[in-house]
């Protein structure tokens, strides 16, 4: 009895494991910068944006679409091998050098991203992007312990 108990609570664990699998760095990139968009967009009507705006920040978005989700991959990699490499014994050597292909990699990512915002703020102007910005930061800090 106890072997089939034990079976069972090693197939449960290989299951639940399967699911909870970290995504693959290139979809991780576009899905994090689809769900982005999306709220941007959305947050963009519920302030009702002229038709002019919202024309306007979707062609940024449009345009940092090629190269942003890539760049967010990257940084998810970079950071991957440096989160193995910490979990799996490397020397000192080793884990600064990781740590410094993720700082380049990240910090990449931060300033195309910042930039990205700079230009929604210019193209919608200030009093409507610190709204949107304030509704992204409501809704995301149910998410991000404080």
């Amino acid at each position: 009895m106890k072997r089939y108990h034990a079976l069972l609570v090693l197939l449960l664990f290989l299951t639940l494991s399967a699911c909870f699998r970290p995504p693959e760095p290139d979809s991780f990139g576009r899905w994090f910068f689809g769900e982005g968009k999306e709220m941007i967009m959305d947050n963009l009507e519920r302030q009702e944006a002229s038709k002019a705006q919202t024309d306007q920040a979707q062609a940024i978005l449009d345009r940092y679409e090629k190269t942003a989700p890539g760049e967010i991959a990257e940084a998810y990699r970079r950071h991957q091998a440096l989160f193995l490499a910490i979990t799996s014994g490397k020397n000192t050597a080793t884990l600064l050098r990781l740590e410094q292909d993720f700082r380049g990699a990240h910090e990449k990512s931060l300033r195309s991203l910042g930039r990205m915002h700079e230009e929604l703020e210019a193209a919608v102007g200030d009093k409507t992007w610190q709204a949107v910005s304030a509704r992204m930061e409501q809704k995301m800090s149910r998410y991000v312990k404080r």
